[in-house]
Formats: C-alpha cells, sequence, structure tokens
C-alpha cells in the first residue's frame, strides 16, 4: 500500500468500538485486552468527556475504504489517578461482568486498580486538560495493514501539539 494522507481527529464516543477492537487485535494476550471489548468500549467512550483523558484517531481516506474507517488512535491522560475516578462509573457494570465471568482476571484487576497508588497520582487535584504539562500516554495503536505509513506519528504530532 503506498503512502496515504489519514485525517486526524479528536477521540470521540463514536469511535470507542474500533478502538476497542484494535485495541484487541494489536495486544493479544496483554491484560487490557484480556478484560473484553465490553470494557474497552466503556473506557475509549468515557475517556473523552473527563476533565484528564484525551485522544485522537486517525480516519482512512475514502479513496482507501477499510473495513473499519479508523485505522488508528492514541490516547493519554494528565492523570491516572483521576481518570480512574471519573471513568469508574462507566466501567464498572461491564468489567464487572467480565470478572465474574473470568475471576483469574480478578488480581491484575486490583494491581491496576493500585498503579496510581503507586505512582503518587491517587490526589492529583488539577483535573485541567494537559496544555504545556505532562500527561501519560495510555494507548497508540494502528491497523497492521495501515503500518508504515506513517500514522502513529501523526497521531503522537497530535498528541503532543
Amino acid at each position: 500500500m503506498s503512502a496515504v494522507n489519514t485525517s486526524i481527529v479528536a477521540l470521540a464516543p463514536a469511535h470507542a468500538a474500533a478502538a476497542a477492537r484494535l485495541h484487541i487485535e494489536s495486544q493479544p494476550g496483554a491484560f487490557l485486552p484480556s478484560l473484553g471489548p465490553g470494557v474497552l468500549a466503556a473506557l475509549y467512550r468515557t475517556l473523552p468527556a473527563t476533565t484528564v483523558g484525551f485522544g485522537f484517531v486517525a480516519v482512512a481516506p475514502a479513496e482507501h475504504p477499510p473495513a473499519s474507517p479508523v485505522v488508528g488512535f492514541i490516547s493519554a491522560t494528565s492523570s491516572v489517578g483521576r481518570l480512574f475516578v471519573e471513568v469508574g462509573g462507566a466501567l464498572l457494570p461491564p468489567l464487572l461482568a467480565r470478572l465474574a465471568r473470568r475471576p483469574a482476571l480478578i488480581g491484575r484487576s486490583l494491581q491496576t486498580l493500585l498503579y496510581p497508588l503507586l505512582t503518587g497520582d491517587a490526589h492529583d487535584k488539577t483535573p485541567s486538560p494537559v496544555e504545556g504539562g505532562s500527561a501519560e500516554l495510555l494507548s497508540i495503536m494502528v491497523e497492521p495493514a495501515w503500518r508504515g505509513q506513517g500514522i502513529g506519528g501523526q497521531l503522537l504530532d497530535a498528541l503532543v501539539s
């Protein structure tokens, strides 16, 4: 495939299912994908509505229609602890349903929830967008067929701009 120009747009709730699918396909066997599409879709649907989460998606041009128009995405937060608090209500129902079906995931889920305490991010009182501050990269994924086209770099540029 020759290089194509994708559109980089802000992550929105409408992109959640595509982001969840990409995350699962790009990291098979990793912890977050093991939580399933329901949990990841809830995360990516809720993240843009928080005061600390943000991201972007790469959308394929109309003349190169893939199965899904979203061919890559990136997400970040200026406060993991605050993000957990703000997305908790949306994540809890699908997470509890998944843990009921796969109890072996409970230990790893608790480790993930403790992460903000370990990083000192649990009591962050600054829920403002980054704008010149720092952020933690949560995920960056590009469709395998679209890799090598500079999409990851475009997504990173959008994130740090």
